[in-house]
């Protein structure tokens, strides 16, 4: 009679309702468990989880219907979906949005960092250590324009790949200068490389 009773407690201890398990457990009520590469969702959560602790009052009915269980693989494979679409999202915006690591970009978009705007010059997954000031090699410093619409003030260039390009207006000692070469990275002054005035004579 003892040995049928404690078979009895076991099996009311510890029982499945589905594919997960459900335990009694006198410190949490019950905990439900999934399979072994599984987790778990509650109804109207946007979590998942490996164990949720239920109160010990509900019956197994109540618990399988609250509580789903989902191939871990599913929820990777929906989490790299939304990456891709958010990614494939950024891509396609012709906004200039905020450098981030981890994505793919292609020759011409655009990103802003530190409160200035480069453009791609090399399509590249971007890394941390790759920020746009950091490799030239990778993004171009976008000339803003000043006030008004009027033409940036002239930064010294670190590089062809900033370099003024021929026609290029900037805002230099308080005149407007005019570059008449392609990759000028000189100071604008009168002569070959530059002239002053916004249009050619």
């Amino acid at each position: 009679m003892k040995k049928i009773i404690i078979t009895l407690l076991a099996l009311a201890a510890f029982c499945t309702a589905g594919a997960f398990t459900i335990k009694n457990d006198s410190a949490y009520g019950r905990v439900v468990r999934p399979e072994s590469g599984k987790l778990l969702k509650i109804a109207g959560a946007d979590a998942y989880t490996n164990a949720v602790y239920i109160a010990a009052n509900m019956s197994d009915t109540q618990i399988a219907a609250i509580v789903t269980e989902i191939p871990a693989v599913e929820i990777a494979q929906a989490a790299s979906k939304a990456r891709a679409e958010q990614q494939i999202a950024r891509l396609a915006s012709t906004e200039t949005v905020e450098w981030q690591p981890g994505e793919t970009v292609a020759v011409g978009a655009k990103r802003t960092h530190g409160g200035q705007t480069y453009a791609v010059m090399q399509s590249h997954i971007t890394q941390s250590g790759w920020e746009p000031p950091r490799v030239s090699a990778l993004w171009k410093l976008e000339q803003t324009p000043g006030p008004d619409g009027a033409p940036a003030a002239w930064v010294q260039p670190t590089g062809g790949h900033d370099a003024y390009a021929l026609g290029a207006l900037v805002l230099y000692s308080g005149t407007v200068w005019r570059s008449l070469v392609n990759a000028n990275v000189w100071p604008p002054a009168e002569g070959q490389l530059w002239t002053t005035g916004t249009s050619g004579n």
